[in-house]
Formats: C-alpha cells, structure tokens, sequence
C-alpha cells in the first residue's frame, strides 16, 4: 500500500527493483530515471495511474520494463525510443494509447519470424479478434508482435501467449502450432469451439496448456503425449469425449490434469 517514494531515486547503484503485485497507488516518480544502471524493474500488479515519465528514456541499462495491470494513461514517452537494450517491455492491461514510440518494437530481440508472426495472425482471425476484450496492438507492423496485448517473447521467439477470459470466439487455428518455443499457452475461460488442433503436440517446449473453461469438442490429441516437459494441463468444463490417450503416459513432469466437466 502507499506510493512509491521519490527517494528511490537515490539509489544510483540499484540494478533489480521488484515491486510487484502490491497496492502502490499514485503516479511514478520521475527520479526513477535517475537509476541508469537498472536492468530490470517491475512494477506490475498495482494502482499506479498517471502516465510513464519520461525520465524513463535515460534507464540505457534496461533490459526488462514490466507495468501491466496498473491504472496507467497517455502515451509511451518518445524518449523511450532510446532504451536500444530493451528486450522485453509489457506495458498491457492500462488505459495507454497510441503506439510505440521510434527505436521501439525495432530491436533485433522484438522482432519474432514471419512464421510465428503468422500464427499469431491466424490466431486473431480464428478467434473473432476484433471483438476481443482487450486486442491492444494486435495486427500492428513487423516488429511489434512482442508488444501485442498477452505475448510475451523472449530471444526473438514467442515465449508465453496468455489470452484467457479475453473474450475469444470460434476455433483454435493448427498455426499455433508452429510457435515451436511457446512454453505457456493460456486460452482459459473463453468461448473457443472446435477440437483441439493435433498440431498443438509440436510444441515440445511448452510447459503448460491451459484451455479450460472453453466449449471445445471430439477427442484428446493423441499428440499432446509428445509434451513431455509439460507440468500442467488444464482441459476442463468443455465438451470433449472418448478416451484418454495413452500417449499421456509420456508426460513424466507432469503435476495438474484438470479433465472434470467433460464427457471423457
């Protein structure tokens, strides 16, 4: 609870700040920016409102920014067009508009191939995207999918994909899986129909799959027993039927399997 002190900007020598999933209220101090040796700050999971300073685009050593889920407004400071070390930068669940500002969304560890880039596309389209609860930068320009509301990269590569209870509609495309370094895929609590693409099993890193909660139909892949660094899979309160697959022996990390509420 409280706010975050401008003193804070003391701490010339500070590289790591968490202060996550708190009740931080007020605005950011502007002194934040005097922290130049910073490489990763995370503030998500408060009430901070007011905009981003924009003494934030003097951070040069920043290489992780996380402010989701605030109460945050106004545009990204262009300054911050001059953080050329930020790999990852999630800014998602405010009231923020506009773009990313010039120099952002351009580095080498945002941009993300044409191939998941067209997974992600597939996905949208699939899904009735233009009615999604929150699609914030979704369908923007090469170079920005990193930043697209739910993605999550990490070395240039689709790492997390979390749109549950996001309001999606209609099928699960097979393109999703060609995101070959996914290691969590959340589609939980939408209104997704269908079956469950086969193509899902080549996501050999993924480490949990949630598509609870959802109106998925037919059978459980025979593939998804090829995740074998799975540790949680949730599949329940949808229409699916038949049989477990044996194939789900192979899931040896594996620690939850929700199936309750189906017709297995």
């Amino acid at each position: 609870m409280g706010t975050i002190p401008k003193e804070l900007g003391d701490l010339s020598n500070l590289v790591y700040m968490h202060l996550g999933q708190n009740e931080l209220s007020g605005t950011i101090p502007k002194e934040i920016g005097n922290l130049t040796k910073l490489s990763q700050m995370y503030l998500w999971g408060n009430k901070l409102s007011g905009s981003i300073p924009k003494e934030f685009g003097n951070l040069l050593s920043l290489t992780y920014l996380n402010i989701s889920s605030n109460e945050l407004s106004g545009v990204i400071p262009s300054e911050m067009g001059n953080l050329a070390n930020l790999a990852t930068f999630t800014f998602t669940q405010n009231s923020i508009t506009g773009g990313l500002p010039a120099g952002m969304g351009s580095q080498s560890t945002s941009k993300i191939s044409s191939v998941e880039r067209r997974a992600l596309i597939a996905l949208y389209n699939s899904t009735d995207g233009a009615n999604w609860t929150n699609n914030t930068g979704w369908l923007g320009s090469a170079g920005t999918e990193c930043f697209w509301f739910g993605v999550t990269c990490d070395s240039g590569s689709v790492s997390s994909l979390s749109l549950n209870s996001n309001s999606l509609t209609g099928t699960i495309p097979n393109e999703l899986g060609d995101l070959a370094d996914l290691a969590i895929l959340n589609l939980n609590g939408n209104s997704l129909s269908g079956s469950i693409p086969s193509e899902l099993g080549n996501l050999k890193k993924l480490t949990a799959l949630y598509l609870g909660t959802n109106s998925l139909s037919g059978t459980i892949p025979k593939e998804l027993g090829n995740l074998i660094n799975l540790t949680k899979l949730y599949l329940n309160d949808n229409s699916l039927s038949g049989d477990i697959p044996a194939e789900l022996s192979n899931l040896t990390k594996l620690e939850t399997f929700k199936t309750s509420g189906n017709s297995l």
